[in-house]
Order: structure tokens, then C-alpha cells, then sequence
């Protein structure tokens, strides 16, 4: 970026599209951030981090992924406790 503004060429950072039709639109160069997809997910703090490439559907999917498992891991808790106490 810096090569770009000492140059003055125009550039356009693009995450996983620019607009609703995901294009970039711009008469420089294209700084496309695609491939970066992380997703990491915070339980105890309730928050996301998102990288710039991920879409709202792949957050979604791997937010019902996490979910599942919390719910599984909750439950297999529960029914251990329950096994404990009536013993």
C-alpha cells in the first residue's frame, strides 16, 4: 500500500466482495484479502473474530457448528451429573 500512495496509484482492498454482486470496481490495482477466512470463536466472552474473506453464510455455518458442539459438550455434562447423583 505504501508503493501504491508514493506512486499515487489508486487501489481498492477487496474482502470477499466489494458490493452485492461481490465485484471490485476501480481503474488501479486490487487488493484482494479472499483467501483470508478465519473464524475464531470466543465462547467465554461471546465474541467472533471474522477474517475479511469470510462470507455471512460460512459465519453462519460454522456458528451452528459451534453451537452443536457446545450443546453436545453441555449435555454430556448434565447427563454425568446426573449419573453421579444417583449413585
Amino acid at each position: 500500500m505504501k508503493l501504491f500512495r508514493d506512486k499515487n496509484i489508486q487501489y481498492t482492498i477487496r474482502g470477499n466482495g466489494q458490493n452485492l454482486l461481490g465485484f471490485a470496481v476501480n481503474e488501479g490495482a486490487i487488493i484482494d484479502l479472499n483467501r483470508m477466512k478465519t473464524i475464531d470463536f470466543d465462547e467465554k466472552n461471546w465474541l467472533v473474530n471474522v477474517g475479511p474473506g469470510v462470507t455471512a453464510f460460512d459465519l453462519q455455518k460454522q456458528a451452528q457448528k459451534e453451537v452443536t458442539e457446545l450443546m453436545q459438550l453441555n449435555l454430556q455434562r448434565f447427563y454425568a451429573e446426573i449419573l453421579c447423583a444417583q449413585e
